[in-house]
């Protein structure tokens, strides 16, 4: 058994990010292993976050979901890109909360919330080659290997799980 922190996981929840997360996820975005695992590497500035997040808040198109842990406290984000039937995902986690299982955990709940009450048929998520722990959890949660396809000049897996 050891230490297997991911034995202690309990159930995290989603909240609807608001504005008031505007400079928590741009805190998130401009990690930089965030950074290194992002189509875009390039460190974002407030303002230019400020008018995306303000832009994909009001877009019905997009969904935000804050992550949040057993103990309400935020840890990471979550957000589908809605494209009719189907949505792409893209998910970070704080990086003090990395390793614990809540990526996966995050990547089961947000299918179910896109399955049952988005009414969506198939996730996609996109993810540089080299980002083996994504490419894990999006495993881990039942996500298939696609193959490898170019998104924004660089190598990704493309991840895929569909409705039964």
């Amino acid at each position: 058994m050891g230490n297997d922190i991911k034995k202690d996981i309990k159930k995290i929840k989603f909240r609807e990010a608001v504005e008031n997360d505007c400079e928590l996820l741009l805190k998130w975005r401009n990690e930089k292993e965030t950074r290194k695992f992002s189509f875009n590497e390039d460190l974002i500035p407030l303002e230019e976050h400020k008018n995306w997040f303000y832009d994909v808040l009001n877009n019905p198109n997009t969904k935000i979901y804050i992550v949040l842990n057993e103990k309400n406290k935020p840890i990471g984000q979550i957000r589908l890109n809605l494209n009719n039937n189907e949505a792409e995902i893209n998910i970070s986690i704080d990086r003090e909360e990395r390793g614990r299982g809540y990526g996966t955990e995050a990547l089961k709940l947000i299918s179910e919330i896109g399955f049952y009450n988005l009414k969506l048929n198939k996730l996609i998520g996109y993810i540089k080659e080299n980002n083996k722990k994504s490419i894990y959890a999006f495993e881990k949660s039942g996500f298939l290997n696609n193959g490898l396809k170019v998104i924004k000049g660089y190598s990704a897996i493309e991840m895929v799980l569909e409705k039964k």
